[in-house]
């Protein structure tokens, strides 16, 4: 009889053996819904940037022919002619820049180009510098990204392209970007 109830329950060895391996398992699963996490956040921000940027290609792509690489389609400072780049408040999600009085939070940054047949060697749609980490800061003709060049394209005087890159910090602070092209054609020309 002391036998049988030696065999009934478990052992104090046994129940921490147990626990380990559950512990074991918590511990993966936590690891698995943290990686699962960052991946999502990743995606979300990759398909916001994206929106952003196809949401300011369909704006422009409203615009009349003649208006577009004008300050009539993008106004500017300077205009948008021989391939400046038009650099953005920082927007939030809707694609509205921040000091509009809208809600943020202020995430993104976008740089927009407009490239004609009239751009030359030399001018500034030439690449002459910029690296990722400098997508996050202020473009300018003086770092400007292949994404946004306009020298390494052939138009025809009926052809117009638009650029756009769209640029962001990542939770651990690299700077991640998405780019756009969009060519636009003169049907009436």
């Amino acid at each position: 009889m002391k036998n049988n109830l030696r065999r009934r329950g478990f052992t104090l060895l046994e129940i921490m053996v147990a626990m380990l391996v559950f512990g074991i398992g918590v511990l993966g699963f936590s690891a698995m819904l943290v990686t699962m996490n960052k991946g999502q956040r990743f995606s979300q921000r990759k398909n916001e940037a994206i929106t952003l940027a196809q949401s300011q290609i369909e704006i422009l792509a409203g615009e009349s022919w003649d208006d577009i690489g004008t300050d009539v389609a993008l106004p500017s400072s300077y205009g948008l002619d021989n391939a400046l780049i038009l650099n953005s408040n920082l927007l939030n999600l809707r694609g509205n820049e921040s000091g509009g009085g809208e809600p943020g939070p202020f995430l993104y940054q976008r740089y927009v180009v407009i490239c004609t047949e009239d751009e030359d060697a030399g001018s500034p749609g030439e690449v002459s510098a910029g690296s990722p980490e400098e997508y996050c800061g202020t473009l300018s003709d003086a770092n400007r990204p292949q994404e946004l060049a306009c020298d390494n394209l052939t138009l025809t005087s009926r052809e117009k392209m638009i650029r756009i890159l769209i640029s962001y910090r990542n939770s651990q602070g690299t700077c991640k970007y998405h780019s756009m092209d969009s060519l636009h054609f003169d049907w009436d020309g």
